[in-house]
């Protein structure tokens, strides 16, 4: 009877830790899945006729709510006052991915 009862405990382990594992697995696929999107960055060459405008408008992408909030964080990490940019430089420009 002992031996009966010691095999069966030790399927059930056995059990126990291959459906942890599922569960474990199956909760990591879900978090890939509905994780953030996250901000990166790259760099840009600014060509004749360009604006911030016309930058926005061809690189923000989803996950700006608008045009305006676009053009403010790439004033911020370029370090600009204005609108004014400069054909045949590199600037930064953030995006979602």
């Amino acid at each position: 009877m002992k031996k009966g009862f010691v095999i069966i405990a030790v399927i059930a382990v056995i059990i126990s830790c291959f459906m942890l594992t599922m569960f474990s697995r199956a909760s990591q696929s879900e978090e890939t899945v509905t994780s953030e999107p996250v901000k990166l960055y790259r760099s840009y060459l600014i060509k004749r006729g360009d604006t911030l405008s016309s930058i926005a408008k061809d690189n923000m992408g989803e996950g700006f709510s608008s045009e305006k909030e676009y053009i403010d964080e790439v004033r911020q990490i370029n370090g600009f006052c204005g609108d004014s940019i400069l054909s045949g430089a590199y600037i930064i420009l953030p995006y979602y991915e």
